[in-house]
């Protein structure tokens, strides 16, 4: 996104950044205020979310909040293979993504 890549050896894998949903909704608010600082009025908005619920409720108020005159669409784009998750052992079925268009 045209900033160095810095990376913080302080944080672990497993570090629970997202954990909290309201940390979660802020951090969604910032990048997408911060994509739409970017943008022009004819700027297509593209962005691929989990499909499970809280996510994708959140992903689609933070979208339309933050683009509310741009027309909304979306895809859902289900799992139809393995997922990474299984390699380490995961075997439960998910609900896989959703693709979210605003034009």
């Amino acid at each position: 996104m045209g900033f160095p890549f810095v990376t913080n050896s302080n944080l672990s894998a497993n570090d629970n950044r997202h954990s909290n949903r309201d940390q979660y909704k802020k951090l969604l608010i910032d990048a997408m205020m911060s994509a739409a600082g970017l943008m022009d009025d004819k700027s297509v908005v593209y962005v691929r979310t989990d499909a499970r619920g809280f996510t994708l409720r959140t992903t689609v108020e933070v979208l339309k909040c933050v683009f509310p005159q741009k027309a909304f669409a979306y895809e859902k784009a289900p799992y139809l293979g393995p997922t990474q998750t299984r390699l380490f052992g995961d075997h439960s079925p998910k609900k896989g993504d959703v693709d979210i268009i605003m034009a």
